[in-house]
Formats: C-alpha cells, sequence, structure tokens
C-alpha cells in the first residue's frame, strides 16, 4: 500500500504556493551566481506538478517504501519530488508516472540528490534508468521541440539586440 508522507498534508494550493516560491528563489539563486555558472544538465525540464505519484524506494541498509509523492519538474534523464524526509542517495526506486493518455510507465531509476529545503521538505532527485519522451507526460506546446538542448532561464540572458524594421511601433514594443 502506498503511503503519503507525514509532511505532505499541505493543501493542493498551499503545495502549488510553496513550488512557487522554491521555483522563484532558485531563479534568483542562479541569476545571482552569474551565466559563468557550470550547468551539467543536458535535459530540459519542464514544470510537471502531480500529486500523488507511487514511488517505490528499496533502501541501502535494507526494506522498501512505498510513498505517494509530489512531482516538481521532469525531464527526459529524470524527475524531482518533494518528500518529508531523507532519502539516501544512491537507493534504487521506481516511478509510476501518469501519461497525459493511456496506462501510467513504470520507470525503473535511482536516487541521485536529497536536498533540504525547508522544514521536514527535502527535493529528491531520481535519475531514469531509460530515457523517456516527456510529452508524453507534459501539456505544453513546448515540450514537442524536447530534443533541443538546455534551456535558459531570462535571468541568465546578456547581450544586445539589433532590431532593423520599417515600422516604428514594432521598433519600440521590441
Amino acid at each position: 500500500e502506498f503511503k503519503r508522507p507525514p509532511g505532505a498534508r499541505l493543501s493542493e494550493t498551499a503545495r502549488q504556493e510553496f513550488l512557487d516560491k522554491l521555483d522563484r528563489s532558485a531563479s534568483t539563486e542562479r541569476a545571482s551566481r552569474g551565466i559563468h555558472r557550470n550547468n551539467q544538465r543536458k535535459d530540459t525540464r519542464w514544470t510537471y506538478r502531480q500529486s500523488d505519484i507511487a514511488v517505490t524506494v528499496e533502501h541501502p541498509a535494507g526494506g522498501v517504501s512505498r510513498l505517494l509523492l509530489m512531482s516538481r519538474n521532469l525531464s527526459a534523464g529524470g524527475i524531482s519530488f518533494l518528500h518529508s524526509g531523507f532519502l539516501y542517495p544512491g537507493s534504487r526506486c521506481q516511478v509510476s508516472l501518469p501519461r497525459l493518455h493511456g496506462e501510467p510507465l513504470i520507470s525503473g531509476g535511482s536516487i541521485v540528490s536529497c536536498r533540504h529545503v525547508q522544514g521536514l521538505v527535502h527535493e529528491i532527485c531520481i535519475k531514469f534508468e531509460r530515457r523517456i519522451e516527456p510529452s508524453h507526460y507534459v501539456a505544453s506546446p513546448e515540450s514537442a521541440g524536447s530534443d533541443s538542448p538546455d534551456s535558459v532561464e531570462m535571468p541568465e540572458l546578456h547581450g544586445r539586440v539589433l532590431v532593423v524594421d520599417d515600422s516604428e511601433m514594432d521598433r519600440n514594443l521590441l
């Protein structure tokens, strides 16, 4: 039986507000580090906020936990969740990913990081054994081009733009 962790009793609205705050603070932190940050991420991350995703974790010391977790984002190579406790990196796991259409996919993987966020909340990052196609899970027009390299967030862009156009209104708008 899958169980919702004790710290996950926030309302849906409160969880969404928490995730929005977490995304804003992560974006601000990346911008403050500047464009020279070494980004080793190869896959674009898509916002993927699903409640009650079934995750089975095999603990290194033995034992298995069956959890219902709230996801934060998804890429072709992995997924991140919020959890109310620490999970050991290297732990094997299985994730039941709900698809937009059809049956969920059971994907194997392993925990690559667990970082404390606030209070009891930790962000758990899982790397999939086999890559997935994010457009099967995320309802977003951009997801069709998920084979593209890294996304670049607006605060990290630097430079100038030259606009050559006959229309003064278009030039002013740009």
